[in-house]
C-alpha cells in the first residue's frame, strides 16, 4: 500500500497541490503502529467497500480532510490521461 503526502500550494486555492512524496508500507505493520481496533474497524471497512462497490471502474484516492470543525473522508476519482495509459504498456 502506498501513502501519499500532499498539500495545497495556497491554502485558499483548492485546485493546486504539491506532492511531497509517497511511502510504501505493509498494511499489517501500519495497523499495528496506529493501534487499530479490529472490532471497530470492520464497520469502517464495510462502509468503504460499499462506497467503492457502487463506483465505476477506475483509480480513486481516499483522502482525509481536517479543514474546519469536522474531519471528513472523501473518495475522489483520478481522471485518466493519455500519459497514464502509455505508462501501462
Amino acid at each position: 500500500m502506498y501513502l501519499g503526502f500532499v498539500s495545497r500550494k495556497n491554502e485558499k486555492v483548492n485546485k493546486e497541490h504539491v506532492i511531497y512524496g509517497f511511502h510504501q508500507v505493509d498494511p499489517k505493520l501500519l495497523l499495528s503502529n496506529v493501534n487499530f481496533n479490529y472490532l471497530i474497524g470492520w464497520g469502517m471497512v464495510k462502509q468503504l467497500f460499499e462506497s467503492l462497490h457502487s463506483q465505476a471502474d477506475g483509480n480513486y484516492i481516499l483522502m482525509k480532510t481536517t479543514s474546519g470543525p469536522k474531519q471528513l473522508v472523501k473518495l475522489l476519482r483520478v481522471k485518466e490521461t493519455t500519459e497514464d495509459n502509455n505508462n501501462q504498456d
